[in-house]
């Protein structure tokens, strides 16, 4: 009788941690990592950047882990707080088991967008004439800016600063301004123009513009003043 007393609860402990074993064999659990890895999937399917700009931070869920039976996982977004790409994104997202709803996760994480920016590497004037060696180019978060964001130093050559700007500034396309090719007061080339004809005769500007600028120049020859667009330096043009 000793022994069997002895024998039960070692067979019974037994039993137990082979059913344990079992129970966990047949179940898999997704932890913090492979729901960040959905919660990804789903914002990047239908993102307008590439992939590899694109960086998730601060992601978090509840709960934190979540244990489904063990088959061929998939998902389902049914909600989500706002459509805008980037920023805070918070969603809830239906996990399947072989098409068989299994559980529900709320995901929250911010959605940043990584690329290039150019920099200014000393202090420039207002109306100072940039120079490729005023800068450099750098990968950084873009998340926070607008589409004006200048992304090439071609961009930038040649123009004037319309501000003063600081070493380290990103350069923005509103910091920027074209250097003009006709002055107030110069002599320029009127060209107008026609399907099959054109002429030219010469004008004074009345006004300063750059190449693409509209601008009053005063015709030498009828003494009218008219508007025409800035082609090149000393030379303007009026579509007939």
């Amino acid at each position: 009788m000793k022994i069997r007393r002895l024998i039960s609860p070692l067979v019974l402990c037994l039993l137990l941690l082979f059913f344990c074993q079992a129970a966990e064999a047949s179940n898999l659990t997704l932890d913090h990592q492979e729901l960040k890895a959905i919660f990804t999937d789903i914002q990047l399917k239908n993102s307008p950047w590439p992939a590899e700009d694109l960086e998730i931070t601060d992601f978090s869920s509840s709960p934190s882990r979540i244990t489904v039976p063990m088959g061929t996982i998939d998902y389902e977004l049914i909600n989500q707080n706002h459509d805008k790409y980037l920023g805070q994104k918070s969603i809830s997202v239906l996990i399947k088991v072989d098409g068989v709803p299994s559980s529900k996760v709320k995901m929250r994480g911010n959605l940043e967008l990584y690329g290039n920016v150019v920099l200014i590497n000393r202090r420039l004037g207002r109306r100072d004439i940039i120079s490729n060696d005023d800068l450099s180019v750098a990968r950084r978060n873009i998340t926070m800016f607008s589409h004006e964001l200048v992304t090439s130093p071609k961009e930038a050559v040649g123009q004037i600063a319309r501000t003063t700007l600081g070493p380290g500034t990103v350069l923005l396309k509103q910091y920027l301004e074209k250097q003009p090719l006709v002055k107030r007061g110069d002599l320029v080339t009127i060209t107008a123009r026609t399907e099959s004809v054109q002429v030219s005769t010469k004008g004074e500007a009345r006004s300063e513009g750059a190449e693409g600028d509209f601008i009053q120049v005063k015709n030498l020859s009828s003494r009218q003043i008219i508007t025409a667009q800035v082609v090149d330096q000393g030379l303007v043009r009026v579509d007939l």
